[in-house]
């Protein structure tokens, strides 16, 4: 199995009470700011500007230097599971759908042996009936009338009884923890065909770079189906 350095104690992320103070002075400081009119104005503006993007690069750095050891060892613990697991996960399909194809071949014959008997059992009922209607008529009294269509009926029901034996021991046996189960696989031969016959089936995405790039170049551009906007912003 998998083996991994064991962790004694847990680990809870935490912020120094430094940084915390930090980003709050720095937030009020930002909110003094609510218009940049004058140079002195956008002077205030950039070096605050300037303090934040300085106090969020280096929370970014801590972040990636304190996750980095966790992420590589997760990565590790990924590519020796999905090494040990490939193949057989392949295999695993192949085998759950010989086994699924088996089940639904069992069930298949299962459901027409119930259609047979059901039917079959339809003709025992309707040959009955008429054979009581036979044996009544045919009887010299009411009680030899009665013992007769009693007859009858009691060997319609013996062989109906029969068929659903045979319903029940055509079916098929149920696995301890396993269940049929139907998914549908697709394979799209051709993209451009299934978008003009059946449009509602193929999800369009924009391709954002490209239109940049077209915008950026001819900022003036109308493109049918796209508005846009330049946005300026001063980064430091």
């Amino acid at each position: 199995m998998i083996l991994a350095p064991t962790i004694t104690e847990t680990i809870v992320p935490t912020l120094d009470v430094e940084a915390t103070e930090r980003r709050d002075a720095l937030l009020l400081q930002a909110k003094d700011i609510s218009e940049v009119s004058d140079r002195i104005d956008f002077d205030t503006a950039t070096e605050t500007a300037k303090e934040i993007s300085s106090f969020l690069k280096k929370i970014e750095e801590q972040r990636e230097t304190a996750k980095k050891p966790f992420y590589e060892i997760g990565k590790a613990i990924d590519a020796l599971a999905k090494e040990i697991s490939t193949s057989l996960n392949a295999e695993e399909k192949r085998l759950a759908e010989l086994l699924g194809a088996f089940v639904a071949e069992e069930r298949r014959k299962a459901e027409d042996a119930k259609r047979k008997a059901d039917a079959e059992a339809v003709l025992i009922a309707a040959k009955a009936r008429e054979e009581a209607a036979k044996a009544a008529r045919t009887a010299s009294t009411q009680a030899e009338a009665e013992r007769a269509v009693d007859d009858v009926r009691a060997e319609a029901a013996k062989e109906i009884k029969a068929l659903q034996k045979t319903v029940v021991a055509a079916a098929p046996k149920k696995v301890e923890g396993g269940r049929l189960t139907k998914t549908i696989e697709i394979t799209v031969t051709d993209i451009q065909l299934l978008l003009k016959e059946s449009p509602g089936l193929v999800i369009l995405t924009p391709n954002e770079k490209a239109i940049k790039a077209i915008i950026s170049e001819s900022p003036n551009i109308q493109i049918p189906g796209i508005s846009h906007r330049t946005i300026e912003k001063f980064n430091l």
